[in-house]
């Protein structure tokens, strides 16, 4: 599944904005009407609403199509939810379902943390856990947990991709021809607090702790910002 950030929508995005030129066109008008008409263009924003929103931010380098996994976390059939626990016998929500598996996480998980940012969201945080001789950190998403009562989650090709790679492994390179980059690299970036800007404000954001619809809603803020008003960016008016 494809990943979308807050200023520009990457490969496979599930969320987009179509720019239509609308023109008062007479019947029988010929081609200089079209292209002599002087008319703001409208906006048609289409965002996905479904279940797999709630899905985690996925780091640039996340290629399932390139990459040999080797941590097998998650079955490939059945359904119903488990507690699976990881090699320190920390309890994660595993649910399954025809569309594959996930981890569904929130702050009322085994040993969660909220971020330490005094601006964060009181629920962003995560949880840590320990597959295959690797550790990693699995973000939630605060605003759609407590704005809209939803887990955050994580497929299980993206889950087993983060804990297949070599943390120490700093000479590797992940992902597909030019969108690579070390083990060391991934896991820094998907741990920065600030590595987004948003577009309105100015305001800084993680990239890649937030949710798919978190991302959504603030790519059509600031599409019918730039759309409706003629201030530049970061003014936040």
């Amino acid at each position: 599944m494809g990943r979308i950030n807050r200023q520009y929508v990457t490969k496979g995005a599930l969320a987009s904005a179509l720019l239509v030129a609308t023109f008062g066109l007479q019947a029988q008008a010929g081609d200089e009407d079209i292209f002599s008409a002087q008319v703001p263009p409208n906006v048609l924003l289409m965002i996905d609403n479904s279940g797999s929103m709630n899905a985690i931010m996925e780091h640039y380098a996340f290629d399932p199509t390139t990459f040999a996994y080797t941590c097998d976390i998650m079955p490939t059939t059945g359904a119903g939810t488990i507690t699976l626990n990881d090699q320190l016998a920390r309890p994660t929500t595993r649910v399954c379902a025809a569309s594959g598996c996930r981890f569904e996480i929130n702050s009322s998980s085994a040993g969660w943390v909220a971020t330490p940012s005094t601006t964060d969201h009181p629920q962003n945080g995560y949880i840590t856990r320990r597959f295959c001789g690797q550790t990693r950190k699995l973000y939630t998403d605060g605003v759609n947990q407590t704005t809209y009562g939803n887990k955050t989650w994580y497929y299980s090709e993206y889950a087993e991709w983060l804990f297949s790679f070599d943390s120490a492994d700093g000479t590797t390179l992940i992902g597909a021809a030019g969108a690579q980059a070390t083990a060391p690299t991934i896991l820094a970036e998907i741990d920065v607090a600030n590595n987004g800007t948003n577009y309105i404000t100015g305001a800084t954001f993680a990239k890649y702790q937030i949710s798919r619809i978190t991302a959504a809603r603030d790519i059509a803020r600031d599409v019918i910002y730039q759309t409706n008003s003629d201030c530049p960016a970061y003014a936040g008016d």
